[in-house]
């Protein structure tokens, strides 16, 4: 499965949500205050979704949050229990925070229905960002809350490894119109592989 370029996540993984039962995992934007930012995954997804949960281990986001109507539970990613499955599974930015990635993506097959489909986006350990910092630098400058990082080869290993068949991949850009998009997508022109995001579609095999 060749992985494509687009420019945005949102219209994907919303079209996959749409009418259905869907768990958004990580769903707290801790990036920006969350209901101000128009491009808050749960909120997208919310709007065209049947049903939508939440899970998130910010607790007092997530109490926050739940106070003004949103269905979101706090918990841990690798651990959390609601005896119910999903049509849809979304993980957005998070496969790169969590301590134990096979225990992650167990904990979200035992959730989603036979034929449910998982959404999981993840920033791209060879974006031009990364491959700039290390040329100039000689190091990356890890971000404190990321306990690894993938690219789409290793994220691929990971997926088959625990019997995820891959729909299909996209590589994708920040949501931003700014001077610094415009840089990434000229370099990705060249090398897809320099876009600054991955976005898997999974299903069981």
């Amino acid at each position: 499965m060749k992985p494509t370029i687009i420019r945005r996540r949102e219209e994907k993984i919303m079209a996959l949500c749409r009418n259905k039962v869907v768990l958004d995992i990580g769903c707290v934007d801790h990036k920006a205050l969350t209901e101000k930012n128009p491009f808050w995954l749960h909120k997208l997804i919310q709007s065209v979704a049947k049903e939508v949960t939440g899970v998130d281990m910010a607790k007092e986001e997530v109490k926050k949050l739940s106070s003004k109507g949103y269905n979101i539970v706090a918990g841990n990613a690798e651990t959390f229990k609601l005896n119910k499955k999903f049509d849809v599974i979304v993980a957005g930015e998070l496969i790169e925070h969590v301590s134990n990635a096979g225990l992650f993506i167990e904990n979200i097959k035992k959730h989603l229905k036979t034929d449910g489909k998982i959404a999981l986006s993840t920033p791209n350990a060879f974006g031009i960002r990364t491959v700039l910092r290390n040329l100039l630098f000689g190091k990356i400058i890890p971000n404190k809350n990321h306990s690894c990082y993938y690219d789409y080869y290793t994220l691929k290993q990971l997926a088959e490894r625990f019997d995820l068949k891959i729909l299909s991949v996209y590589y994708y850009f920040d949501p931003k119109t700014n001077w610094q998009y415009f840089v990434e997508r000229f370099f990705s022109f060249f090398r897809k592989v320099y876009a600054p995001q991955l976005l898997f579609i999974l299903k069981k095999k």
